[in-house]
């Protein structure tokens, strides 16, 4: 056991290596600041939602520092800037500097909408069982025909983002775009542009955390 002035060498060693282990836990990568640009054909609900998580897994898929959105909407209050498709070299900058961030990444939703269409294969089966139970002269069966139909409807919720990046010196980068589609086997029920969209924003956070 250690004695004397050897107790406070073990100490500090001991509180050394526990900051150290602490502080590795935390994003030691580049200072970001990231955005989610208004679109009309997504809902206020479904807008905050998506910039909620594009917001927490940035920092997690990166490994980088990344702002919280209330500094982003104070540096645009400062500045006077709305971030969109008309912001200049110079506002970006200018954002950058209030931000001390080392890159800007301004996320797009490009395409955001469901398709419906009907596919045949996916009721053979279905199809098949309700012919047998007329077959064996089931009242069953006439339950069983509107879910033949159902269940042949195909939904797609289709989703595409493009993340652009930016400089501290206002200038883009690079893009990113990724294109996700969410279809469950039983899409007419859980097919939700939501989740297609939170699946593309986790692939360009792959591919970001890659190069930055």
């Amino acid at each position: 056991m250690p004695r004397g002035g050897s107790w406070l060498l073990c100490a500090s060693t001991t509180i050394l290596v526990v900051l150290s282990l602490v502080v590795s836990g935390y994003p030691q990568g580049p200072r970001l600041a990231v955005c989610l640009e208004a679109n009309p054909s997504i809902s206020a609900v479904e807008f905050e939602a998506l910039g909620d998580y594009i917001n927490k897994h940035s920092s997690i898929l990166t490994g980088a520092r990344v702002c919280s959105p209330e500094d982003v909407m104070y540096a645009q209050t400062v500045t006077n800037t709305c971030i969109d498709d008309d912001i200049s070299i110079g506002q970006m900058r200018e954002l950058a500097r209030i931000l001390n961030v080392d890159h800007l990444i301004i996320f797009r939703v490009v395409c955001w909408g469901t398709n419906i269409s009907f596919r045949p294969e996916r009721s053979l089966l279905l199809l098949a069982t309700t012919v047998f139970i007329r077959f064996l002269h089931n009242p069953m069966a006439f339950l069983l025909n509107p879910a033949v139909t159902l269940f042949g409807l195909d939904k797609r919720a289709t989703v595409t983002i493009c993340a652009t990046v930016y400089s501290s010196s206002g200038k883009a980068e690079f893009g990113v775009a990724v294109t996700h589609t969410d279809c469950p086997v039983l899409s007419m029920l859980s097919a939700d542009p939501l989740v297609a969209a939170r699946k593309a924003v986790d692939k360009t956070l792959y591919q970001l955390a890659a190069t930055l």
